[in-house]
């Protein structure tokens, strides 16, 4: 994910904190997975607000903006849950070989 790839030009500032927060963490070699998900949650907390401050007109570039950018986040995120998968499945195989050689 490109850096502050979630923010758009009609993001409010204090959305644009919370994805430059968001991509930073999934940049992160850790992947702490708890503190994502505590991100996007607040991510969509403070969309669900914003949507609800501003008009119509602005509602609907808002959100064709921000469906986009969602889309990406999902793909990411799925991404990684792929990648952590694989990864568990790749530790399962290595202790049952490592059994075998016992």
């Amino acid at each position: 994910m490109k850096k502050n790839s979630l923010s758009h030009v009609h993001t409010p500032p204090h959305l644009d904190a919370i994805n430059r927060q968001i991509v930073k963490c999934i940049e992160n070699s850790d992947n702490d997975f708890s503190l994502l998900y505590k991100l996007v949650k607040k991510r969509d907390d403070i969309i669900v607000n914003h949507l609800s401050s501003i008009e119509d007109g602005e509602k609907k570039n808002f959100a064709k903006f921000e469906v986009e950018k969602n889309r990406e986040l999902l793909l990411t995120v799925n991404n990684l849950l792929q990648e952590a998968k694989d990864e568990v499945s790749k530790l399962i195989r290595s202790k049952a070989a490592a059994k075998k050689y016992k």
